[in-house]
């Protein structure tokens, strides 16, 4: 039997493993610090900070930044930062140690009390998912002898070259114009990559842009305001297997911003921007589907396997406006001073759906009296994927966040920025093996058969079940369809 194969490749989503690490800090104010007169909220920030992948093991060695936002007895904001260190493991079925692996981290629970005017506790538990992302191949069936019929099309995909995660820090000192005023504590930092420049050479890619950086501050007075700055990145990351031939897409999966200020005061911005890339390299490949297959001389077994080959790959921008309404004080009795977005989270990898994910809107308000408050509402949200198109990964950014006071509540919203890698191509039933029965080189002589068709049967099912070819079903009748279109008796030969 002769036959030829081919290999196909597909970039699939071949493990999703979450598991919960708890976080606890008992935090001691250094005596510089006041006394805590209101907490108004903890944050709990974490970040792998080395993730190593073998024998089906995921190890997470992350760093959780925990932050207490207070009042003094004279409501000034003050912010004590401090850090956690813990190990994750995650046990996966994948052995296979050339995958992608995709961290992402999200505060599912979170509470703080005071226990004292310099003392307080936080508690949090983080989900820490690892995402695995590899290239499966899969052998088909392309040619085979002439004993064989084939039902096949001729085509090209996006064959997957390589997959893998790569990441950067880039850093910067900013000093900040606060009207007059010292700068005190910072409340919270988002930062946006914006790629500007991609060049492939040999086994590396170069990247060139910006991060765009927003903190919001208080100052000396307890005014809260919000700062905009521009950290710019030139990287050239290891990537073996790209080449210049090769399209390569970049997407940041995620961006942490880390802005402190110096303990002697001052409007000098520490930052520190720390990017997560994904990066895919493809290239267009001719391929062969072999939907079907007979023998003419005997039975025969065909065995298929269902493959997804990416007939595009893109690399999308989309936004998406997102709205909610927060209860405050029924009498209106309060100013809203600043509104932010935190723990943006997102799952899309592997996805047909949409790319579904949560927030927490956070609104700095003052009281009747001008004491400060910090309210939060967590949201989730559904963002739709083009239609016939899965989700290589996705990467969300927020921008223009606003809270509106209208009575006693606060209307908030924020525009969404999606990042998305997407692959379109349908899922095929392609052949990947052919066993041919125990008859199948017996000696055969062929006979002639009339054969009363239908109209709106296919050539291939008659030829198929009277082992004989679409070709000589053709030639015999003189037939350019390969469907009945009228009723119609039929004459050939088969074996």
């Amino acid at each position: 039997m002769e036959l030829e194969h081919m290999t196909v490749k597909e970039l699939k989503l071949l493990d999703s493993v979450t598991r919960e690490q708890p976080i606890e800090a008992d935090l001691s104010l250094p005596e510089y610090y006041p006394a805590i007169e209101r907490i108004l909220r903890g944050f709990v920030c974490p970040s792998e900070e080395a993730v190593t992948f073998a024998d089906g093991r995921v190890s997470v060695a992350g760093t959780a930044e925990v932050r207490l936002l207070y009042a003094d007895d004279a409501n000034r904001l003050h912010c004590y930062r401090t850090e956690t260190k813990y190990t994750k493991i995650l046990q996966t079925d994948v052995r296979d140690e050339h995958v992608a692996v995709r961290i992402s981290q999200e505060v599912r629970s979170l509470s703080c009390r005071a226990l004292g005017p310099k003392r307080a506790e936080i508690k949090a538990n983080i989900a820490v998912k690892a995402e695995l992302t590899g290239i499966a191949e899969t052998s088909v069936v392309s040619e085979a002898g002439p004993d064989w019929q084939l039902r096949s099309n001729n085509g090209a995909y996006c064959e997957p070259i390589l997959v893998c995660c790569r990441e950067f820090t880039s850093s910067d000192t900013v000093r900040c114009e606060a009207g007059g005023k010292n700068l005190k504590t910072v409340i919270a930092a988002t930062a946006m990559p914006l790629l500007e420049k991609t060049e492939v050479v040999s086994n590396k890619i170069m990247l060139r842009g910006k991060n765009a950086v927003s903190v919001i501050c208080a100052d000396e007075d307890g005014a809260i305001g919000q700062y905009d700055i521009s950290v710019p990145f030139s990287e050239v990351l290891d990537c073996f297997g790209a080449a210049e031939e090769l399209a390569c897409n970049v997407l940041f999966y995620r961006t942490v911003a880390q802005v402190s200020l110096p303990e002697e005061g001052g409007n000098e911005l520490d930052v520190s921007v720390r990017n997560l890339v994904e990066i895919l390299a493809s290239s267009q490949q001719p391929l062969t589907c072999v939907t079907d297959a007979y023998s003419l001389r005997g039975e025969t077994e065909c065995r298929f396997t269902e493959v997804a080959p990416a007939r595009t790959i893109a690399q999308t921008v989309e936004e998406e406006r997102i709205s909610t309404e927060l209860e405050a004080y029924e009498d209106g009795g309060f100013t809203v001073s600043r509104v932010f977005v935190s723990d943006v989270s997102c799952t899309a990898t592997g996805a047909s759906g949409g790319a579904d994910g949560s927030l927490c809107f956070n609104a700095v308000i003052a009281d009747s009296e001008g004491r400060p408050v910090i309210l939060t509402k967590n949201v989730v949200f559904s963002h739709p994927l083009p239609e016939g198109s899965r989700s290589i990964g996705c990467d969300i950014s927020v921008k223009n966040e606003a809270g509106e006071k209208k009575g006693g509540k606060i209307l908030l919203s924020c525009t969404l920025v999606f990042h998305l890698l997407t692959q379109t191509g349908e899922t095929m039933r392609l052949l990947t093996e052919l066993k041919e029965g125990e008859d199948g080189n017996a000696p055969r002589t062929e006979r002639a058969v009339v054969y009363f068709a239908e109209k709106g049967e296919s050539l291939w099912e008659i030829a198929k079940t009277n082992r004989t070819s679409v070709a000589k079903i053709k030639a015999f009748n003189e037939l350019s369809s390969d469907v009945i279109e009228t009723d119609t008796r039929l004459i050939f030969s088969c074996f």
